[in-house]
């Protein structure tokens, strides 16, 4: 695996290519007939003595004011229209000579404007900026936090206390926290497995609380982000050996970074946790566990991940569970009711209980059967450990015999899974 370091805040920079055209003017000489020549060299005599006047003509040729024939005698020969009112004949006959305005201004020839002014092959302005090729700016997957990488081999250090927005969740990444570059994409992943196996909806917000654990952990920095509680809220802290442990609670859960570098078995029960939550009332732990511990071991099957933690409800070969089966044949309802209302220890009754009926559940009434119970819990008001109201819902979402029908699937049903687990992991008993 390799390691980079990368800053909280990328600066994400685009560039734009500006182009500018340039055009240039051509002169044009125009020769008049030779028999006007002497003519105008005369004219010339008489006009340009003054200054103003010579200004005048030298402004008069410039392409703005008149894209004319350059220095010819046509603008100098202009007085001619005032010489033509007086009635003296000798200058009547020289007026032939001395105005050859139509010769010397052949204005569509003299004003080559076309010609002048190439704006078109000037101004190539789309090629200049090819902004099509300029703007890739979003180069990365939109599901990727900038310093997300996608490559489970590429882990990454969270520099300072940061947040990613994925689609159903925001993950708030504690400073010094080491993570694979595809834990948007683990995320992902598990959140539609999950829906899937048990035909749940994230979208399910109508019982959906969170306590202040987020602003706990990190002294209200993100109070802001996530208000309407529309996504889980998923809190990933380094320090393994901090006095906090890893939980589900409301719309809030706390992993450790390397629950997504080594089995990922925990970021899978916690989820299911919230995600369960989020159909209807709390159910009591054993089925809540129960609920969890059957998805932990599936969904990490499905994904090739080792899932350890089942090892403690396993009770064959050398595996030695802690937790007596004959309970539950006895008497299932009294020992649900034992189950849910006992402090958890080392045997972890609850979760083998819970593990046990789920995996039933499944088996007997198919990938519904959570939601169904859900949405039973809804007509119910009842506190979490209310175990008598918890058994009448699920009486109510599957059947009246619901826990006998357990109890008879146990003796074959349960070894039958254990079985299948312990091939799975490779595991010599």
């Amino acid at each position: 695996m390799r390691r980079r370091m990368i800053p909280a805040m990328p600066v994400l920079v685009s560039v734009a290519l500006l182009a500018a055209g340039c055009a240039k003017a051509q002169k044009e000489e125009i020769k008049l007939p030779e028999e006007t020549t002497a003519v105008s060299e005369e004219v010339i005599e008489m006009t340009v003595t003054p200054a103003e006047e010579t200004a005048a003509t030298t402004a008069a040729v410039t392409p703005a004011a008149r894209p004319t024939a350059g220095p010819t005698a046509a603008p100098t020969a202009t007085p001619v229209p005032v010489n033509k009112d007086d009635e003296d004949d000798e200058e009547e006959e020289e007026e032939p000579s001395s105005t050859p305005v139509p010769t010397a201004a052949p204005e569509p020839t003299a004003t080559p404007e076309p010609t002048a002014t190439p704006e078109p092959t000037a101004t190539p302005e789309p090629t200049a900026t090819p902004e099509p090729t300029a703007t890739p700016v979003p180069a990365e997957p939109a599901e990727y936090h900038p310093f997300f990488s996608g490559d489970p081999d590429d882990l990454i250090t969270i520099e300072e206390d940061c947040y990613y927005e994925g689609e159903g969740y925001v993950l708030y990444l504690g400073e010094g926290s080491i993570l694979p570059g595809d834990t948007p994409e683990c995320f992902d992943a598990v959140m539609e497995d999950l829906c899937d196996l048990y035909e749940l909806s994230i979208d399910m917000t109508e019982y959906v609380y969170e306590d202040d654990w987020r602003d706990r952990y990190f002294d209200g920095k993100f109070e802001d982000v996530n208000t309407d509680l529309s996504k889980i809220t998923v809190i990933i802290i380094h320090d393994t050996n901090s006095e906090y442990v890893e939980w589900a609670w409301g719309n809030e859960l706390m992993i450790y970074d390397d629950d997504l570098t080594l089995y990922r078995d925990a970021v899978v029960h916690e989820l299911m946790h919230v995600l369960r939550l989020r159909q209807g009332p709390n159910l009591g732990q054993v089925l809540e566990e129960g609920v969890a511990t059957y998805a932990q071991d599936r969904v990490s099957r499905q994904h090739g991940y080792n899932n350890y933690s089942m090892v403690q409800f396993m009770d064959g070969g050398r595996f030695l569970c802690g937790y007596d089966d004959s309970l539950i044949l006895e008497d299932p309802e009294a020992e649900f009711i034992r189950c849910n209302e006992t402090e958890r220890g080392v045997e972890q009754i609850p979760y083998q209980y819970g593990g046990r009926f789920v995996t039933f559940l499944m088996e007997r009434y198919g990938h519904g059967v959570i939601g169904d119970i859900s949405e039973v819990s809804k007509n119910y008001d009842f506190e979490y450990n209310d175990s008598e109201v918890i058994i009448e819902i699920i009486k109510e979402a599957t059947s009246e015999d619901v826990f006998e029908q357990f109890a008879q699937w146990l003796p074959t049903g349960w070894p039958a899974y254990t079985d299948e687990y312990v091939e799975y992991m490779g595991f010599d008993i």
